[in-house]
């Protein structure tokens, strides 16, 4: 680019007294005071004619409320000044010339082919490693090489290294999910063609013979019954910052949330919420509450406020085929042929539950293990952005009902989740419909069977995920 203007040609503009001492200087500031060095005149006192010289450093220091000794340290380096880039507050040190380039350019090597494996790599890695190699390049003992932190933090430095937290831990490594992850996908395509004239003839999309409101996934998360996360605003410098709790262990898992999202944004299933609750207190529990539960959810018991078989196959038949209804006055099935997506848990699985999905034209499509975290749409991109709702519904209907609930019971947190959930389930769905649908287009399963728009599929860690066209 151009020469910096030199200091003698810059113009001076005046300026106020300094209001507020700094300890960082931007390279303008330091340009504004070098010209007042330069161009600033005080006048000379006891002459009989008006006299100016230029400000001393020390006047300069006292109107610009900088220490003398960082002015001085300015003048000395002008020149260095004028070429720094505008957002610098200070010289580029000087850097480190790097003294065995081949070894570190073969250690950088196999750490890239390492973490690609999804090694997890430490310190010690770097440092076995480092000798071996000293010893490959160099033919030289390895005591030579010392492993010094400051060498290994030039090292970090010169490669772009820097020690991370993990964000996903798996038995699967990299190249192992990328073969689960484009066999389900070919699955899932190849199973979305029709399958004779009759089916292709029923088509309305160009994605297959499952329709949008047939598409769905469903997936079990745990809740608390208080959201506790270690974090609250407090004033600044405050030594101790206390919380309170109603009861300890509200804030572990209290129940399991079941949700269920469509293709097509629309809910049609209500969330279920599976709390504790023995085989003989069931009736009790359900005759004592229910007048009270939120009706946008429905609620089961069961000793692990866990999903089980049971529970399954009883949604299965109650809800989840008549949600899949064809309308009335269409021929064939009773039910349209439907997707769904869900993750490989053992009561998933079983051969009641798989035969009982199949007899209802439902196709089962088995996230694999280790995986939901990248295919399944509610790991993906719901979970998360609704458990923000779920904590700011929690906190209004604790704030409500604080002037009437003094001492909060068991039955009372499990009457605040149902409304919760219910409240915030209803504003989640008209609110996030769109992040919803482009979910499942994320994964490919509403992307067009011909393949024309793989493009779109967008699974983190992956580019440029290729499907291609079933219709053969």
């Amino acid at each position: 680019g151009p020469k910096p203007k030199p200091l003698a040609s810059r113009s001076h503009q005046p300026r106020g007294p300094i209001q507020r001492i700094r300890r960082s200087y931007s390279k303008a500031r330091k340009i504004q005071v070098l010209l007042f060095l330069l161009h600033h005149r005080v006048a000379v006192d006891g002459t009989a004619q008006s006299q100016f010289r230029p400000p001393t450093q020390l006047e300069a220091s006292r109107y610009w409320k900088i220490p003398e000794a960082t002015i001085s340290q300015w003048w000395l380096k002008r020149d260095e000044i004028l070429q720094l880039p505008s957002t610098a507050r200070r010289a580029q040190p000087a850097t480190w010339t790097c003294m065995w380039p081949a070894m570190e350019e073969e250690l950088f090597d196999i750490f890239l082919a390492e973490r690609q494996k999804g090694r997890l790599i430490r310190r010690g890695w770097f440092r076995t490693q480092a000798r071996e190699l000293f010893v490959k390049h160099y033919s030289t003992s390895a005591n030579i090489f010392v492993f010094s932190t400051g060498w290994f933090n030039g090292f970090l430095k010169r490669w772009g290294i820097s020690c991370r937290a993990l964000t996903k831990i798996s038995s699967c490594l990299p190249d192992e999910y990328k073969k689960l992850v484009v066999n389900w996908l070919r699955f899932n395509r190849c199973n979305s063609q029709p399958r004779n004239y009759f089916e292709r003839s029923q088509i309305i999309s160009d994605i297959g013979r499952f329709r949008f409101s047939n598409i769905l996934n469903l997936d079990e998360t745990p809740i608390p019954f208080e959201y506790l996360d270690g974090r609250t605003y407090d004033l600044k410098g405050s030594k101790t910052i206390s919380g309170k709790t109603d009861r300890s262990g509200w804030d572990k898992r209290q129940a399991t949330l079941i949700l269920y999202i469509f293709a097509d944004g629309i809910a049609r299933i209500k969330p279920k919420i599976i709390f504790h609750g023995k085989s003989g207190d069931r009736g009790v529990i359900r005759q004592k509450e229910q007048h009270h539960w939120h009706p946008g959810v429905t609620v089961e018991f069961n000793e692990t406020a866990y999903n089980n078989e049971e529970l399954f196959l009883r949604f299965i038949d109650e809800e989840l085929i008549p949600a899949l209804q064809k309308a009335p006055g269409t021929i064939s099935d009773n039910t349209r042929e439907s997707l769904l997506l869900m993750d490989v848990a053992g009561f998933h699985t079983t051969p009641e539950v798989l035969q009982k999905l199949h007899s209802a034209s439902i196709t089962t499509s088995l996230i694999p293990s280790g995986c939901t975290g990248l295919l399944q749409p509610l790991d993906t991109a719901v979970n998360k952005p609704f458990k923000q709702y779920l904590r700011e519904y929690t906190d209004a209907y604790t704030l409500r009902k604080q002037s009437t609930i003094q001492k909060w019971s068991t039955s009372d947190k499990r009457i605040m989740v149902t409304h919760v959930v219910g409240e915030a389930w209803a504003i989640f769905q008209q609110e996030k419909k769109e992040l919803i649908t482009k979910a499942f287009r994320d994964v490919g399963v509403t992307l067009p069977i011909d393949g024309s728009q793989d493009q779109d599929i967008h699974i983190k860690g992956f580019d440029n995920i290729t499907v291609g066209d079933w219709n053969s």
